[in-house]
């Protein structure tokens, strides 16, 4: 194991997470280990490979979303099967890491092991078989390893055309579309549930919005009640009731932040449009009687 920061090639990190895919670590380690290890990883490409990544343990539990002792099982799994340098912390000082690969991983290929690559890799040998002038791709389709040498223009490939990408990936691009082509939200549809809250919701804007997170909430008859009642409650606090209305909030945000569940404070009794004590413009207006 070395003990000093190795130097890292450009996009070490996409080409590590890859490995650990192709070599199913997963299997060995753990998932919980290879997540571990793919925090670590992509923190040393966030600091450009400029050095080793410190964690105090809680703070890396935290974000691998583990409880402190299943974080440090799962480093020492990544540890012991050769993934991961680490050097434990003192009082006052973070631990340090970096990622390794294990010595009988060295060398072993991190191209895309999905099978429609590998069949694209057949094809590509296939004709290269049929192209005198061209020298033949040299491939291992049973490893995913595929290197070509030389090709001339005049063949044609299965692959996609491709971008250079910072990843380094054979991800495709589609250039069918241009930018101007850009797929639109479709339009939610107004049910009758949806269309009964917002008739009782005193501020009607955004309106898109508001179907759509009716229609994530889903919500059964009873809630549905639950909502309404929750409005004409809300509607008659004084926050709901100043300024206009200001304070209202739009209603995606109120069925979102689950707010039918605040607690408003002090709530006027129903204003009417005969109760001049009790209606001013602000509360008749809230209640839609203005």
């Amino acid at each position: 194991m070395i003990d000093t920061y190795p130097r890292r090639p450009s996009h070490f990190a996409h080409r590590f997470i890859r490995l650990m895919a192709r070599t199913c670590a997963g299997n060995r380690i753990g998932p919980d280990a290879c997540w571990l290890l793919t925090i670590i990883v992509m923190t040393e490409d966030a600091k450009r490979y400029s050095g080793p990544v410190s964690f105090y343990s809680t703070n890396l539990a935290d974000q691998c979303g583990f409880s402190r002792s299943s974080m440090e099982r799962a480093r020492d799994r990544a540890a012991s099967a050769g993934w991961l340098h680490y050097t434990p912390g003192t009082k006052g000082r973070a631990a340090m890491y970096w990622v390794t690969i294990p010595p009988e991983e060295e060398g072993k290929p991190d191209g895309p092991s999905d099978d429609d690559s590998v069949q694209m890799l057949r094809q590509v040998d296939a004709q290269s078989e049929q192209q005198p002038n061209s020298i033949r791709a040299q491939s291992d389709v049973e490893s995913g390893q595929h290197v070509t040498h030389s090709l001339t223009s005049s063949s044609s490939s299965p692959f996609p055309k491709e971008d250079a990408t910072r990843s380094g990936s054979l991800d495709p691009v589609d250039r069918t579309k241009s930018a101007k082509q850009k797929t639109k939200k479709p339009k939610a549809d107004e049910s009758e549930a949806f269309l009964t809250f917002w008739a009782a919701y005193p501020k009607r804007e955004a309106k898109q919005d508001a179907i759509r997170a009716f229609h994530k909430l889903n919500p059964s008859p009873e809630l549905l009640a639950v909502l309404l009642a929750a409005i004409d409650r809300q509607r008659r606090s004084s926050k709901w009731m100043s300024d206009n209305g200001k304070y209202i909030t739009h209603a995606a945000t109120w069925l979102n932040g689950r707010r039918w569940e605040d607690d408003v404070g002090p709530i006027q009794p129903p204003p009417t449009a005969t109760n001049p004590n009790n209606a001013t413009p602000a509360a008749l207006r809230a209640n839609g009687l203005l």
